[in-house]
């Protein structure tokens, strides 16, 4: 299983293969991290910087989301620390599929007695506007959902997860593609160098060599993917 490893690593391809992988990582990383903070005098902070200024922003609204909280994010102006519940209100409010905030302008603290009743209209209305997409069984599954989810709910930081989970989906994509080319060769590199009528003829190579070269295999697509994740996830956090 060594011997197969290291003719799959020792190739230009496979280097260049792992090179780009590592490219797309930090790539990732670099969109994930495309976060602005504005300044009181108008300059912009990006990065790492720009996160920890929002998340000491958002600690004030931190807790449980209750009448009385979402009733003063609707009087109060939109700031860099209420954004993530005004676009919950404004969902609610407008639709799953609403993303100007503005909505939120138009209400009154009174409105906010009707936030959570309005969640699940504006669910419902979504589904029905999917036609056949979903099925009445579904749609009368995910609607319940909703309507089981403890209230008020719980409001924590969540920017981390929400860039993760996009760039983590990206990657797998990539890695499917990689891993593949790498393990392309396990067998076909015999035929491409000419070796196949020894290799697979010779004493153990029908037995334990095509062993060896299954186990390199699932060894090689395993170490690559959670490599990559691990690595992956200590470049986003640090």
């Amino acid at each position: 299983m060594y011997f197969e490893l290291k003719k799959i690593f020792s190739k230009t391809s496979s280097k260049v293969a792992l090179l780009l992988l590592f490219g797309f990582m930090i790539y990732l990383v670099s969109i994930a991290n495309s976060v602005v903070w504005i300044n009181e005098d108008g300059t912009e902070v990006t990065g790492k910087e720009a996160t920890k200024k929002i998340r000491q922003a958002e600690q004030k609204w931190y807790g449980p989301l209750t009448e009385e909280k979402i009733a003063d994010v609707i009087t109060q102006n939109w700031d860099q620390g209420n954004r993530e519940i005004r676009t919950l209100i404004a969902k609610g409010f407008g639709g799953l599929d609403t993303i100007d905030t503005t909505i939120v302008d138009a209400l009154t603290a009174d409105d906010a007695a009707n936030f959570y009743s309005n969640r699940i209209n504006s669910v419902k209305d979504w589904l029905e506007e999917q036609g056949d997409w979903y099925s009445q069984e579904e749609k009368t599954f995910i609607t319940e959902q909703y309507k089981n989810m403890e209230v008020p709910l719980h409001y924590e930081y969540t920017k981390g997860w929400t860039k993760l989970f996009p760039a983590a989906s990206n990657l797998q994509t990539f890695l499917v593609f990689v891993i593949g080319f790498l393990v392309a060769g396990i067998f076909s590199e015999e035929y491409r160098t000419g070796a196949y009528s020894i290799y697979f003829s010779s004493a153990h190579g029908r037995g334990k060599a095509i062993t060896a070269k299954i186990k390199a295999g699932f060894f090689l697509i395993t170490a690559v993917y959670w490599i990559s994740f691990l690595f992956f996830s200590f470049l986003f956090w640090f």
